[in-house]
Parts: C-alpha cells; sequence; structure tokens
C-alpha cells in the first residue's frame, strides 16, 4: 500500500479505536482539486455506518486519491447529518471476510 493510502487507513483505524466517526463509501465519491482530495462517504441513510461495500470504498477512494498527482492532503467526510456511525450491526458478521 502507498504512503497515502496507509496514511488514511491509519486515520480510520485511529477514528474506530476511539470509537469516533467514521465514514462510508462504497456509495460515495472522490473530488480531487489538487493539493486537496475529499472523500465523501455517501450513505446518510445508515448514517454512513461501516460494511463491507464501505471498507470496500474506502479502499478503492484511497487508491485513486494516493494514484492522482499533487494532492497533498484529504478530506474525509460523511453525507447527511452523520460522520458515520460505526459498524453497521445488520452487516456486522460479513466483516470478518474482509
Amino acid at each position: 500500500m502507498r504512503r497515502l493510502a496507509w496514511v488514511v487507513a491509519l486515520l480510520l483505524g485511529l477514528i474506530l479505536t476511539f470509537g469516533g466517526p467514521l465514514p462510508a463509501l462504497a456509495q460515495g465519491q472522490v473530488e480531487i482539486k489538487a493539493p486537496v482530495a475529499t472523500i465523501t462517504l455517501n450513505k446518510p441513510e445508515r448514517l454512513n455506518a461501516l460494511d463491507i461495500e464501505v471498507w470496500e470504498g474506502i479502499r478503492d477512494a484511497a487508491e485513486a486519491v494516493d494514484g492522482a498527482p499533487g494532492v497533498r492532503a484529504v478530506i474525509l467526510q460523511g453525507a447527511g447529518g452523520a460522520f458515520c456511525a460505526g459498524l453497521d450491526v445488520k452487516a456486522g458478521s460479513t466483516l470478518g471476510a474482509v
């Protein structure tokens, strides 16, 4: 994993470790306006809760941003009124497969 993808993964891990918010992405978007990339997690009906699709989306977004020339900072945000509700308990049993 390249440096920027590692930093995004580290930040997401820290957010989860401290019980804070975390975004979703499988339904999300990446906007790059160098030197800043914005990853918007877009699953507001579930408060951007984490499931397999969200984790895969975060990975894909990190890879896309990592490959973008000139990006020096990443903003990670959630759509709707929440950044992230944490683990989606309805999908929690499937996360072990990741």
